[in-house]
């Protein structure tokens, strides 16, 4: 045999060498048939909760997402997302894929490396002693993350930024973009918005788990 064959609808779209590369391409090609599929507004950001309420970071791909949401999970956060934040209105759809995880993220959370010859590993929730949140959950806080060293720092920003964020890492806001518009305003207007500034991820988690649990509200005019 040359390989394991992964099979869409019929269709080849990948032929993997070893059974490690196989379990990671079946992944990413699930969670692609899965979001393109998805009918509510979707946004690549991780996501975690604590007692119902969501907290989501969206970026682009290799921004860091993973690995703050699991030094999250190390921390108390229930999981909700590595991949998707998914949104009716300003509910939160949980979707708890298992975590994709490099080598360094899984050496910063003191997990075993990925197999020989691949990139990442797929990590569970029970692997970082963790669970999954359960719904009803609500969008609480939104994050505009920034990488820079020195010690984390959680400030305000605006609702019209955090909005702006959600819209630019949206996978589908282009089916439905008046819809669209209208949800990320409304979920950003409805969160506390914040910067994150951190270096490395466990320092921040801890942060947020101080922070959003003792913060209480911000005036509106603050958030503005």
């Amino acid at each position: 045999m040359e390989g394991l064959d992964v099979h869409l609808d019929g269709a080849l779209v990948h032929r993997s060498p070893s059974p490690e590369r196989l379990l990671e391409t079946v992944l990413m090609t699930i969670n692609a048939a899965v979001i393109d599929g998805c009918a509510s507004f979707a946004v690549h950001a991780g996501v975690v909760a604590l007692d119902g309420v969501a907290v989501a970071w969206p970026g682009v791909s290799g921004a860091g997402k993973s690995t703050l949401t699991g030094a999250c999970l190390r921390e108390g956060f229930a999981y909700v997302s590595d991949e998707a934040l998914v949104l009716q209105q300003t509910s939160v759809r949980p979707y708890p894929k298992p975590l994709s995880l490099s080598a360094w993220s899984l050496a910063g959370l003191g997990l075993s490396g990925p197999a020989p010859g691949t990139a990442e590993r797929a990590v569970s929730v029970a692997e970082l002693h963790a669970v999954v949140a359960e719904p009803p959950l609500r969008l609480g806080h939104l994050l505009v993350l920034r990488r820079r060293s020195g010690p984390p720092v959680l400030e305000p920003v605006t609702t019209a930024e955090a909005a702006m964020l959600l819209l630019q890492h949206s996978f589908n806001h282009y089916k439905q973009p008046a819809e669209a518009f209208q949800v990320a305003s409304g979920a950003a207007a409805s969160a506390q918005c914040w910067r994150l500034t951190y270096d490395t991820p466990a320092p921040a988690a801890e942060l947020l788990k101080t922070a959003l649990t003792d913060q209480p509200p911000l005036p509106e005019h603050e958030q503005r």
